[in-house]
């Protein structure tokens, strides 16, 4: 699946930081993850630490999919806002998705200091209105974050304009917010799947699963096979082909990373990142001195007529 356009930051900032061949030969594991980005990374690094025989397969190169185009902004906001939860699931699922979120937040700060060298920062997250009318939803959704313990702060747009130079009709600010390299994560988190005794293979396509009573057989595009007592599917947009039930559909994002800049220019914003209220939102944040830009979503799903429209969505954001 064709998940990215371009050249991905990320990518080409570190390379391919670790060599894992492709499965060569037929193999037996109690757990197998199939993906190889950030998710499969930090479930097999978490696997191999109870004491499970893992398996990791990707059918590209380690980190190539989702993870390499993302602009990481790690955040406990969801898209959909705690407000809306609770109207459709009522308040205290809906304040116990955004705590869940909040803590995961916290556990990804310490696992990135256990493996270090993967960029995480602890940030602030700015949550702008867009439009004037928004402002009353914005402000109901902050009283109802504080509520239920999440630190907050209400920025009319005079401190917004002191603070950060810009103009808006209001904001939430959040003191729990990171950025990282989720690419650098996820090859430290492998790499260390692998010193442990699991077992990490790029460019090893899945064709297809034939489960049993007790196991799973894996077909691979290359004729070799695997077969698992337990399958964890971790592929990102491309697991939806594992799914008899169409569960969503594919859009697309997009996003730039300018020349480095001059400090003074990002000093505002250099701890903070920055979304706003609209659908689809735009949002930003700093990356070693680059601006990262990211919006203009649009339904579009196939990847010719996608990149085609990178050159003017970029000069739009």
């Amino acid at each position: 699946m064709d998940v990215q356009s371009g050249y991905p930051y990320w990518a080409i900032k570190n390379g391919l930081m670790t060599a894992f061949a492709p499965l060569r030969d037929d193999a037996r594991c109690e757990v197998v993850v199939i993906g190889g980005g950030i998710t499969a990374a930090i479930i097999a690094d978490r696997l191999v630490a109870e004491g499970f025989d893992v398996m990791v397969v990707e059918q590209c190169e380690i980190g190539w999919g989702s993870t390499a185009a993302s602009t990481a902004l790690v955040q406990y906001e969801i898209d959909t806002p705690m407000t809306e939860l609770a109207k459709r699931y009522g308040e205290r699922q809906a304040a116990l998705a955004y705590r869940s979120c909040a803590q995961a937040v916290q556990r990804l700060e310490e696992l990135a200091a256990d493996i270090g060298g993967c960029g995480f920062r602890r940030q602030e997250s700015l949550y702008l209105a867009s439009r004037t009318w928004h402002v009353p939803r914005m402000r109901e959704e902050w009283e109802l974050r504080r509520t239920h313990g999440l630190e907050v702060e209400w920025l009319p747009p005079g401190d917004i304009a002191a603070r950060y130079g810009f103009e808006a009709a209001g904001g939430i600010l959040s003191r729990l917010a990171a950025r990282c390299d989720p690419y650098r994560m996820a090859y430290r988190l492998l790499a260390r799947v692998r010193r442990r005794g699991g077992a990490v293979h790029g460019n090893t396509q899945v064709a297809g699963i034939v489960g049993g009573a007790r196991s799973a057989y894996l077909h691979m595009a290359d004729g070799v096979g695997l077969r698992a007592d337990h399958v964890v599917v971790a592929a990102g947009y491309a697991g939806q082909c594992w799914l008899k039930a169409k569960v969503a559909s594919n859009r697309s994002t997009y996003a730039f990373v300018s020349h480095p800049l001059d400090a003074g220019m990002l000093k505002p914003i250099a701890d903070t990142l920055v979304w706003e209220s609209a659908r689809p939102y735009l949002y930003l944040r700093t990356a070693d001195g680059r601006l990262m830009v990211g919006g203009e979503d649009d339904a579009i799903d196939i990847a010719s007529p996608r990149d085609r429209r990178v050159p003017l969505k970029a000069g739009t954001l």
